[in-house]
């Protein structure tokens, strides 16, 4: 479909579609968690007054 020389992609999502974007968000704030208490001291470190 055009409409003054834009395209428009219309893309059909199917409802397995939401779990794994709700998957991929939640896989993803795991990570970020984990990474976060592994590397805490670190991250502590650079904020700190020494």
């Amino acid at each position: 479909m055009k409409i003054s020389g834009l395209v428009i992609l219309i893309a059909y999502l199917d409802p397995g579609s939401g779990g794994l974007l709700l998957q991929l968000l939640l896989g993803g704030v795991a990570g970020i968690g984990v990474l976060l208490k592994l590397y805490w001291k670190k991250i502590r470190s650079w904020f700190s007054k020494s």
